[in-house]
């Protein structure tokens, strides 16, 4: 049992540490970090990204709706009164931080966007090559480097597309790990899986914090706030539930 658990709970620091610890994720950061000193003009550099705010809420949102979908799950499968109780607190908190975040994204129109950013672009090949096959299509291409703007390859409504379906193939195997659980074992996994999930959580706000403006920094603080609240909640439950499984065998 303690072997399947570590797996268990390995897994889900994986799932955690996705979008921090591995190519994709560099590719994020390096999509909203801010823009460096260039010699576009004023008028570009401002066109170039004016939603940097409704990108961070858009995907620290996605994340939140993901733990209240899995303690919307544990809610009906738990078998501790506590750890339903806990599961009803993680729906409840959970969903006020998305609300709030929901100020930022246009009413989850910025999100819907992001989600649906991964779609492939129609006949976007065969006009490059077109255009490759035919130099005098791109005879008036701009040469000026000062003015030119390079092509990104992967934009960030598409990383943050990337970003939601991970969060949602985490989601979708996790609950296939737990529904293999039953009683006491079911609390003890999601609970343990609780404190992984909420260490992410309050990094990611930090991170994100850090480079946000304007009120969204207040959400996001008050977010980090609640989790660290959550993680202690969970760390004193999952002692909790092992010390009633030592003292039941």
């Amino acid at each position: 049992m303690l072997r399947s658990k570590t797996v268990f709970l390995a897994l889900l620091a994986m799932c955690a540490a996705l979008t921090t610890s591995t190519a994709f994720g560099q590719r994020l950061r390096q999509a909203l970090r801010p823009a460096q000193p260039s010699t576009r003009t004023v008028q570009e550099q401002n066109f170039q990204r004016p939603d940097r705010d409704a990108d961070f809420a858009a995907m620290i949102a996605g994340e939140n709706e993901g733990e209240v979908k899995l303690a919307q799950f544990a809610l009906k499968h738990a078998q501790s009164d506590d750890v339903k109780k806990f599961a009803q607190t993680m729906i409840d908190q959970h969903t006020q931080l998305v609300n709030k975040l929901d100020q930022f994204t246009a009413h989850r129109e910025h999100r819907a966007m992001s989600r649906n950013a991964n779609e492939p672009v129609q006949n976007a090949a065969p006009a490059e090559a077109q255009n490759n096959a035919n130099p005098q299509t791109n005879a008036n291409a701009p040469t000026n480097t000062q003015t030119a703007v390079a092509p990104n390859p992967v934009g960030h409504h598409e990383m943050l597309g990337l970003h939601h379906e991970i969060g949602e193939r985490c989601l979708q195997l996790t609950e296939q790990e737990l529904s293999q659980k039953r009683g006491a074992d079911f609390d003890r996994c999601y609970v343990g899986s609780q404190i992984s999930a909420h260490i992410h959580a309050i990094a990611a706000m930090e991170v994100v914090r850090d480079h946000a403006q304007g009120n969204l920094r207040q959400v996001l603080d008050d977010g980090v706030h609640a989790a660290q609240q959550h993680l202690a909640m969970a760390k004193d439950l999952a002692k909790k539930l092992e010390s009633s499984n030592r003292s039941s065998q």
